[in-house]
């Protein structure tokens, strides 16, 4: 008897005959059935016979285990884009990377395989690091090209999407799926950027809820005004740090606009913010104003993806309604927190695994 999509396939031994169950079975794989249905399949084989979730096995009944749930296979999906994107980039021949890529695959590399540990599914046998050849600048003659740069590029910003779509799929994961999504898409960020190739980010949802564009407002006229005060900081890196400034300056008319195209008063920017310890103390006094600028800049950024972290968790806890409401918004947001994780590494910090925590 094949039931729909959500039921198990049970072949009767008392009515179908191996041989029958073995051509049903094969007409199943060549339809695509289990892969299309997600089914959870028992067949009859040799002297064993499936019926009603319990494997007869001669004259003793073994319980099946029940079919994964919609969040297994959630988790298991987001795990297996994670050791894919670890094949591909340890397949890419870091002679092939412009600029800055080859220097940031192996800490990307790292974080792919901290996503396998914190998803409960670590690979069989411990993924390949790149060759002692690569961190010595040796040719990397041993290492096969696998993976072309825009194969790369286009994988990351596959499975940056597929940790966002599935995270509101699985609300328990879903925080952690966000993180995963904003690790990948700041490296697609920084791979495309090097590349020379286009760079896309959803719109801001006109039908936001109020409460998170406010938030993620609030978090902006922060930053925009923290980046006027590194510049101030800086010497050598005023560009830089102007460039940063505007992008967030773009953020947040964007966003006042969602709001006043709907008629709620944007909140407005604090009349002053206070700079975090270890910028007060930082290094003007010891001759690197360089340097007090980047401290700055990265607990900017960091405000800001913790924001969105918050954002996104509030979104993911409530009503399934109001989840698939506000889920426009979440995506949105987490391409905004991309940006800043890239932005944190272009500052010199290191990847982060789970951006936000």
């Amino acid at each position: 008897m094949v039931g729909d999509g959500r039921a198990t396939i049970a072949l009767v031994a008392d009515t179908t005959t191996v041989e029958e169950n073995e051509r049903t079975r094969r007409s199943l794989l060549r339809g695509g059935w289990l892969a299309a249905l997600g089914v959870s399949a028992a067949w009859s084989l040799g002297a064993c016979t499936a019926v009603a979730g319990v494997r007869l096995d001669g004259d003793v009944g073994v319980p099946l285990p029940p079919p994964p749930s919609p969040a297994e296979v959630a988790r298991a999906r987001v795990a297996g884009g994670a050791q894919a994107l670890v094949d591909a980039l340890t397949g890419f021949d870091p002679g092939q990377a412009p600029g800055d890529v080859s220097a940031r695959l192996a800490g990307w590399i790292e974080v792919h395989l901290s996503h396998l540990v914190a998803l409960a599914e670590p690979v069989a046998a411990p993924a390949p690091g790149l060759p002692e050849s690569v961190a010595t600048g040796a040719p990397p003659a041993a290492l096969a090209v696998t993976a072309p740069l825009s194969g790369v590029a286009g994988l990351l910003r596959s499975m940056t999407a597929q940790a966002s779509v599935l995270a509101p799929t699985a609300p328990a994961a879903g925080a952690l799926f966000a993180q995963i999504a904003i690790a990948r898409g700041a490296q697609d960020l920084l791979v495309r950027s090097a590349a020379g190739l286009a760079v896309t980010v959803p719109a801001w949802p006109a039908d936001s809820p109020v409460e998170a564009v406010q938030a993620l407002l609030s978090a902006e006229h922060a930053a925009v005004d923290g980046y006027v005060t590194a510049t101030a900081f800086a010497r050598t890196r005023r560009a830089d740090l102007q460039a940063r400034r505007r992008a967030h300056q773009s953020t947040r008319d964007a966003l006042v606009g969602v709001l006043t195209a709907v008629g709620v008063s944007p909140v407005p920017a604090a009349p002053g913010y206070g700079l975090p310890p270890a910028v007060v103390a930082g290094g003007a006094a010891a001759g690197d104003p360089d340097g007090r600028a980047v401290a700055l800049a990265l607990d900017l950024e960091t405000g800001v993806l913790r924001t969105v972290l918050g954002v996104v968790t509030g979104l993911l806890a409530a009503e399934p309604t109001t989840r698939a409401a506000g889920w426009p918004l979440a995506r949105a947001s987490l391409a905004l927190a991309w940006e800043s994780e890239a932005a944190r590494q272009r500052w010199g910090a290191p990847p982060q695994a789970l951006p936000g925590s």
